[in-house]
């Protein structure tokens, strides 16, 4: 599952780099959506790549086990 976390890291950069390669960041409301959500997205999946946890771990500390 990280490497979905990566893919989406790479797909929030493209969000932030996307209106000044296809030129409509004259366009200010498009361009600042696509940095502002792109930011988000990198930001989580970068956290979430970087979790050192796995999915059963997570699964028995929900469930109080130890």
């Amino acid at each position: 599952m990280k490497t979905l976390s990566w893919i989406n890291f790479v797909l929030g950069l493209w969000l932030i780099i996307a209106p000044f390669a296809l030129r409509y960041n004259m366009v200010a409301t498009a361009t600042w959506n696509n940095v502002i959500v792109g930011v988000v997205v990198a930001v989580l999946s970068i956290i979430r790549a970087l979790e050192h946890t796995s999915v059963p771990g997570l699964h028995q500390q929900q469930h109080g086990a130890h």
